[in-house]
């Protein structure tokens, strides 16, 4: 049985792999804080892996997320289960 489901905050990387840029333009990256909702299926000390879809069955599930713990920002339990 699934735990209710979770929001996440975290800290994700901001990248661009184009053509070249100004350096004037890269200095203005920034990581990016990213929202992510879920079921957690797995916690460590180091990371947290949520799934955002999920069979009837609870067998089968896709929208895989792990994310390390050092990254996070929050967590928030939504309170319903499905």
């Amino acid at each position: 049985m699934l735990s209710p489901p979770v929001l996440i905050e975290w800290v994700d990387i901001s990248s661009f792999d184009g053509s070249w840029m100004e350096m004037s333009d890269a200095r203005q990256y920034k990581p990016l804080t990213v929202k992510t909702c879920g079921w957690v299926v797995a916690e460590t000390s180091e990371y947290i892996t949520l799934v955002s879809s999920v069979s009837d069955d609870e067998e089968t599930t896709g929208s895989v997320n792990s994310i390390p713990k050092g990254c996070v920002v929050s967590v928030t339990a939504l309170g319903c289960v499905p």
